[in-house]
Order: structure tokens, then sequence, then C-alpha cells
């Protein structure tokens, strides 16, 4: 009778797969000014919200925050409004949060003769990659950490610190297309155009 049991339970859950739902959003590209408060009054003009909070670091914002909704329906529906939105001056970012938060992070404004091994070595990273464009270094590069912690930390840590002379641009990982305004008074070609387009910090 246990075999038989647990055969009726092995073929429900293959035909009858539990659905896993996702009520969490990330929302990505914030404004350092931005707080929990200003990011649950954005948030609540896309859908009912039960609760919004900015990542906090050692006192300061992540750039980057967690919004969670009562339904998977309500958290599809904010991200179709939120996604490429405005807020405090920002072109916000918004998906489907995954994993509490986000684990990828983007260094920028790289001296041209950095590797991938250095970038992994400088930053403490699990891994990293330099990217290239035409056979050269395009002057950013994206590492992984293990935890949105460590990434956060990472983010806090090494902003602005030194590169082999140069000022590194450390956030978020973001979308390609989030890629393409550069801060003000990057410095370095490419590296301070496209690399540290997304590098910038937050207004």
């Amino acid at each position: 009778l246990k075999l038989q049991f647990l055969y009726l339970i092995a073929i429900s859950l293959f035909f009858y797969p539990p659905t896993l739902t996702m009520t969490s959003v990330y929302v990505g590209n914030l404004s350092w000014a931005v707080t929990s408060d200003v990011l649950k009054a954005a948030v609540e003009k896309a859908g009912p919200v039960v609760k919004a909070e900015v990542v906090v670091y050692q006192g300061r914002s992540a750039g980057y925050g967690i919004a969670e909704f009562g339904s998977e329906a309500d958290a599809s529906a904010a991200i179709e409004k939120l996604n490429g939105s405005d807020l405090s001056g920002r072109r916000i970012h918004a998906r489907a949060d995954k994993e509490g938060g986000a684990t990828s992070v983007y260094i920028g404004n790289l001296p041209w003769t950095t590797t991938s091994d250095e970038l992994k070595e400088a930053a403490g990273a699990k891994s990293a990659e330099v990217k290239m464009l035409d056979g050269r270094s395009a002057g950013y590069g994206l590492v992984e950490y293990a935890s949105a912690d460590a990434a956060a930390k990472a983010i806090k840590e090494l902003n602005n610190t030194d590169l082999e002379g140069r000022p590194m641009f450390v956030r978020e990982d973001r979308e390609e297309g989030d890629r393409q305004r550069a801060p003000k008074g990057a410095k370095g070609g490419r590296g301070g155009g496209r690399g540290g387009g997304r590098g910038g910090r937050g207004q």
C-alpha cells in the first residue's frame, strides 16, 4: 500500500507539477536619495503592494529595492507599469525577483589592460568577465557574487576606489538597454562612455 501511495504521488506530480508563484519584484537603478517610503509610494501607483523596501548597506541605499505584492498577477502588472518609468529623475528597471536581490554587479571605467582574472581578484568576486569590443576591452565588466548581500557590500566598498590609476564606477547590473547613459565626469574614451554609462553613481 505504501508503494502504491508513493506511486500515486509521483504520477500526480508528473501530470500536475506545483506552480511557483512570483510575487516579489526587483526594482533597480534607483537614485541614492530614494527611500523605502518613496519607493512604496511609487510602486503603489502600479498596483496594491504589501511592502516595498530599498536595500540598505552601511546606512546607504544599495541602488535597488524589493517590492512584495499579494498575487503573481499584481506583481506582473506592476512590472509592466514600472519597468522603464521615471523615479526621481532616473529610468528604473523592474523585473521578477528570483533570488531576493541582485548578485551581479557592473564595474565600469576600467583600465584597458585589466583582464577578467585581475577584475575578479580586485572585486573579490566569485567570477568576473571584462567585456570585449572588436578584440579590445570595452572598459567595463560584470562580476558575480555568491549572495545579494555580498553584491551590495561590494557596491558600497568598491565604488570610486582606484584600480590602476582609474576610479571604478560600481553598481548593480542592469539590462543591456540601460547601459547607454554616461555619468558626469566619466573619463577615458570608451571606458568612460560606454563603460561608465552603467557605472555612474545615482543622483
